[in-house]
C-alpha cells in the first residue's frame, strides 16, 4: 500500500478527516455550481488566482444553501445555531489555472481546533487536488472533505488546464478535542 493512503487511512482512523465522494447530489451540485459561477464578479482577488467571500457577503445565496449547511451541522453533531469561525468562516472560493494554496496550518486560539467542510463543485482538468499531510485526497465533483486543518499541515496541487476549482467551505471552531464522525469512504 503507498504511504499517501496509508496517510489517509490514519487520518481517518484517528477522525482527523472525513471523506465523502458522494455527499451531494448531481442536481444540486448542478444547482450550486450555477449559482457560484454567477457570483464569480463578486469574488475579490486573494493570493494569486485565487478569488473568495465569505458567503454572507454575497449578493445572494443558493436556496440549497441554508439545507446543506444546516445538513452538515448535523452531521458533525455541530446543532443548528453553530456559527462561523471568524478568520474565513463560510466561504466561495475558486482558483483559476496556475493558482494553489500554500502549505499551512490554521490558526485558532489555544483550546480549540478548526473544523473545515470543503465541498467540490468543480475540479480543474489536472491539478487542484487537496493535500493533507503528504496525502492528496482525489475528490471528484461533489466529494465533501473534511478536516481540522489547525491541527493538519494542508495546501492544494496547482490547478492546471482551462478549468478552476470551485469550493464550497465552511469552518467552524470546535474543542480543542474534538474528532469527525468516522467515515466510510476511505
Amino acid at each position: 500500500m503507498d504511504q499517501a493512503k496509508l496517510a489517509r487511512i490514519a487520518m481517518m482512523g484517528r477522525r482527523q478527516c472525513y471523506f465523502h465522494p458522494d455527499f451531494i447530489t448531481p442536481g444540486e451540485r448542478s444547482e450550486l455550481l450555477g449559482w457560484a459561477r454567477s457570483m464569480r464578479p463578486h469574488l475579490p482577488p486573494g493570493d494569486p488566482g485565487r478569488f473568495f467571500r465569505k458567503v454572507a457577503e454575497l449578493p445572494r445565496q443558493s436556496p440549497l444553501y441554508t439545507p446543506l449547511r444546516l445538513r452538515l451541522q448535523a452531521l458533525f453533531g455541530l446543532g443548528e445555531d453553530a456559527e462561523p469561525e471568524p478568520h474565513l468562516g463560510w466561504f466561495l472560493g475558486m482558483g483559476d489555472p496556475g493558482s494553489r494554496i500554500v502549505p499551512h496550518h490554521d490558526n485558532t486560539p489555544r483550546g480549540t481546533c478548526i473544523l473545515r467542510c470543503n465541498l467540490f463543485l468543480q475540479l480543474p482538468s489536472r491539478g487542484g487536488l487537496p493535500v493533507i499531510e503528504n496525502a492528496p485526497f482525489e475528490v471528484k465533483p461533489g466529494t465533501l472533505l473534511a478536516f481540522l486543518p489547525s491541527e493538519l499541515l494542508h495546501w492544494s496541487q496547482p490547478v492546471e488546464g482551462r478549468k478552476r476549482r470551485i469550493v464550497l467551505s465552511f469552518g467552524y471552531r470546535v474543542p480543542g478535542d474534538y474528532r469527525l464522525p468516522p467515515t466510510a469512504h476511505p
